[in-house]
């Protein structure tokens, strides 16, 4: 990739000058159906699906294909991460749990499920302590000073400042070597085999030496929890933020087999800014340099005009993935989960409230590059797929590309679904595998185990699996 980096930046006065879209009242009227439908059965089930999981299987147990057949090209793992809690532990809310992996081995002998807690360095020190609260959550936006009390109280207990819960994203290597991320803390690497053996190998990864301690005390190393694979280099292209000294920004480029840190490039910032992503063109690395509230609608850069700025859709969402051949250039279509109810409180938070998951969405793209398309109002939504009744999204969707597949939606998309029992004591959890094309089921597999709420996946193909 050709290091030219793009930084975006909008002061808050020119911000508030140039004003964004109101609010359209159909989307408000959205968001206030959505709210209403939020009722006390909605609430039960959503708190339910924040609940974490109390125990591993760490032993491999079968998935049963309940209707339709897996797909012959579709071979290999999907890893769903998340944040876990235990029973016994940490304080803090849903965000503050341990890192917990959950995969489906899809092969030709059969699908296997299996789940695992990152064995951190936070973790191994609460294996020691025993069962009490050795570590006070972080994820406490935006009461800063509680935030700060924490992370003092936490050095105090631990010796460490913040935990590295590795619970939000993560990054498929070669022979079945992976990287469970979050936000600052040096990676946790682990192994998923293809039997399904999950297996974590070392806590505090330094990607080959490529993480500098000294500039980041609170947290021991700075890492992005968010990397974006370039389909032409074969790179992992991710920005990460520093908060206590510059240079605030910093590029950091892995080689996707090895994971180590191949070059870094520092990036000269007006001021701490917490970039939580980054995006990637084909020659340009974009970093977004925007300590503002964001609206999710359209930028238009266009010579003459400053921006043209349209809704793409009427359409709420969340987790938007794109076909991975696509990362960098113009994508044909995208995916995401649509929500049916909004509301809180929320026992597990932050977040204060939670949403449910109903369905997948799926947005045609290709006309966005087109001067007439581009003013129009159309809605650019292409197809849905429900979940069945009685169950709820729990994952992103991951785009995994068919053998021969066009870029795009040329893919399988496959998501996680729990349903709550009224009891509120027992969940059952599928994997579903959909056609990118329109969306259509291809299959759905039973799993001899609960996946609750989560934050991201990964597809790691047969051939990467350690065997």
């Amino acid at each position: 990739m050709l290091v030219q980096l793009v930084t975006l930046q909008l002061c808050a006065r020119t911000a508030a000058a140039l004003g964004g879209p109101a609010l359209p009242p159909k989307l408000r009227a959205i968001e206030q159906s959505l709210r209403g439908a939020h009722d006390a059965k909605a609430a039960f089930r959503t708190e339910e699906l924040f609940r974490g999981c109390d125990r591993e299987q760490l032993a491999p147990a079968p998935a049963t294909v309940a209707r339709g057949a897996v797909p012959g090209d579709l071979r290999g793992a999907i890893l769903r991460n998340g944040p876990n809690a235990r029973p016994w532990g940490s304080g803090g809310g849903w965000l503050d749990g341990d890192g917990m992996v959950h995969a489906v081995v899809l092969g030709d002998e059969g699908a296997t499920y299996s789940r695992a807690w990152l064995r951190t360095a936070a973790f191994a020190k609460e294996e020691a302590a025993g069962p009490g609260k050795l570590f006070d959550g972080s994820l406490v936006a935006p009461q800063g000073f509680k935030l700060l009390v924490n992370l003092a109280k936490n050095f105090a207990n631990a010796l460490q400042p913040q935990k590295d819960t590795a619970n939000t994203a993560l990054v498929a290597l070669a022979d079945g070597r992976c990287l469970g991320l979050m936000e600052q803390c040096k990676p946790c690497e682990f192994r998923i085999s293809s039997d399904g053996t999950l297996e974590t190998l070392a806590a505090g990864s330094t990607l080959g030496g490529g993480i500098e301690f000294g500039p980041h005390p609170l947290s021991g190393g700075a890492l992005t929890a968010h990397f974006h694979g370039d389909p032409v280099t074969e790179e992992l292209v991710g920005v990460t933020y520093s908060s206590t000294s510059p240079p605030y920004g910093r590029v950091d480029f892995l080689d996707s087999r090895t994971g180590e840190i191949t070059r870094t490039i520092g990036v000269d910032m007006r001021s701490p800014v917490m970039l939580h992503d980054s995006a990637i063109s084909r020659k340009h690395v974009i970093i977004l340099d925007l300590p503002l509230t964001a609206f999710l609608y359209e930028w238009v850069v266009d010579g003459d005009a400053c921006v043209r700025e349209r809704y793409l859709s009427s359409v709420p969402v969340e987790f938007p993935a794109i076909d991975p051949r696509c990362v960098g250039s113009a994508a044909p279509c995208a995916y995401a989960i649509r929500p049916r109810t909004i509301g809180g409180p929320n026992r597990y938070g932050p977040p204060a409230e939670g949403i449910l998951i109903d369905a997948v969405v799926k947005f045609d793209l290709s006309d966005l590059h087109d001067d007439d398309a581009a003013t129009s109002d159309a809605d650019c939504v292409a197809a849905e797929w429900v979940a069945p009744a009685g169950y709820f999204v729990v994952s992103e969707p991951s785009v995994v590309p068919k053998r021969g597949g066009r870029p795009g939606d040329g893919a399988y998309v496959l998501v996680f679904v729990t349903n709550v029992h009224d009891d509120g004591e027992t969940r059952d959890s599928k994997l579903v595998v959909l056609d990118g094309d329109a969306l259509a089921e291809v299959c759905e597999l039973d799993l001899p185990n609960d996946v609750p709420y989560g934050l991201h996946s990964a597809w790691v193909d047969w051939a990467d699996l350690a065997h």
